[in-house]
């Protein structure tokens, strides 16, 4: 409704020209995936007592309207109303005016449990109600799948706070000076331990550090989101430390949700090599049964998800549509001359990048990151003008 709006009401914004193309050139390949990974899977599989159909091009083209909708749109509404710098400053203040109108909501949910959900749409978002309660206190869900998503959608808002503070985004608003202390206690009280390691690792280099160090460090977390699929399948990964280190710092009930996390992982992935280039396909082919037919197996991470359903070429295009703006980004700020804008944009990598570390462990939920993606397409366009 928004792109059909917007195309009749502004044919003039949404029909320029791209500063970029690759984008496009990523999505198609990840459409041609689809297909690939139905011509692939035809034959039905027999596990136990169950049998998973084979998939035909219907499967193809169900998989392709998905992500037309769940992928490319977030992403190219955003990129088509983000063009200029002016755009991209008003489209985070936005943002961050709408993060605060919304914790007003996380308060509710924090004291009497998340149940605005429940009284719109009559159920919760979530089948395990008891993950909300964590740390002695409710985390909220407002209108989004977990917690955890409304934890990371609050950090966005706080990194990008300080990166409106910095480059004088904020100047003019009477309040400017409380959104991002208000934000951090916030994102605190939403008891979510993985934002709780983004927000301490990231937040002091963002209020001091230069852009250019924010960009490269956010770059060299997105190579390592990138490489993380190979050193996992290569067995290279210092996962039996991090469980200690888990343990030790967040406690027994942590490091267990870890170690459940990688030996479940640790099966799926052995699954997926039987079938690595186009994966399993849908209807939960990709899955671990029981003799009963009985699905044994819990997916966390978004990586292993794709690369069993969709396979490692559809894998890496996933990741590289979330993740190479981030390093496109990086690039033209370190060859940018310093200016306030930069500070803005090396925030975004920050977010970016973080949150795209996040998928090694956990899901995608909402669309958030490609429009976080989306912004930084456009900024790196932006540098890139003013360095000509």
């Amino acid at each position: 409704g928004v792109y059909v709006g917007g195309v009749l009401k502004c044919p003039q914004v949404f029909f320029r020209p791209s500063h970029s193309r690759y984008p496009l050139q990523v999505f198609a390949v990840l459409l041609g995936c689809n297909f690939a990974t139905a011509i692939a899977n035809g034959d039905p599989q027999f596990l136990g007592f169950s049998r998973l159909p084979g998939l035909t091009w219907v499967d193809g083209l169900a998989a392709c309207i998905r992500d037309l909708f769940a992928v490319w749109l977030p992403f190219h509404v955003v990129r088509l109303v983000t063009r200029r710098h002016r755009d991209i400053v008003d489209f985070c203040r936005v943002f961050v005016v709408i993060a605060l109108v919304v914790s007003v909501g996380a308060l509710i949910e924090m004291i009497v449990s998340p149940q605005l959900h429940r009284w719109v749409y009559g159920f919760h978002p979530h089948a395990r109600f008891g993950q909300a309660f964590r740390y002695g206190g409710w985390r909220p869900t407002l209108f989004l799948a977990h917690g955890l998503d409304v934890a990371k959608f609050f950090f966005a808002a706080l990194l990008i706070a300080v990166g409106l503070w910095r480059s004088g985004g904020l100047q003019g608003w009477y309040v400017g000076r409380w959104v991002s202390p208000y934000l951090v206690v916030l994102v605190i009280s939403l008891r979510s331990s993985a934002i709780w390691v983004w927000t301490i690792a990231s937040l002091p280099l963002a209020i001091m550090s230069r852009p250019r160090r924010q960009a490269r460090l956010a770059a060299c977390v997105s190579i390592l989101v990138f490489s993380y699929p190979v050193v996992r399948v290569m067995d290279l990964d210092p996962l039996d430390s991090l469980q200690v280190i888990a343990g030790d710092v967040f406690g027994e009930e942590r490091a267990q949700s870890l170690t459940t996390r990688v030996v479940n992982e640790d099966a799926l992935m052995a699954r997926a090599l039987d079938r690595p280039l186009f994966g399993w396909g849908a209807w939960g082919r990709n899955r671990i049964y029981d003799y009963d037919g009985k699905d044994t197996s819990v997916t966390d991470g978004l990586w292993v998800r794709l690369f069993g359903e969709r396979g490692a070429l559809a894998l890496y295009a996933y990741l590289l549509f979330l993740l190479a703006p981030c390093l496109a980004a990086s690039r033209a700020i370190a060859r940018a001359p310093p200016r306030r804008f930069s500070s803005l944009g090396s925030v975004l990598c920050l977010v970016s990048a973080l949150l795209g570390f996040d998928l090694v462990f956990n899901g995608l939920h909402d669309y958030f990151q490609f429009i976080y993606a989306a912004l930084l397409v456009n900024i790196a366009g932006v540098l890139r003008s003013r360095q000509r």
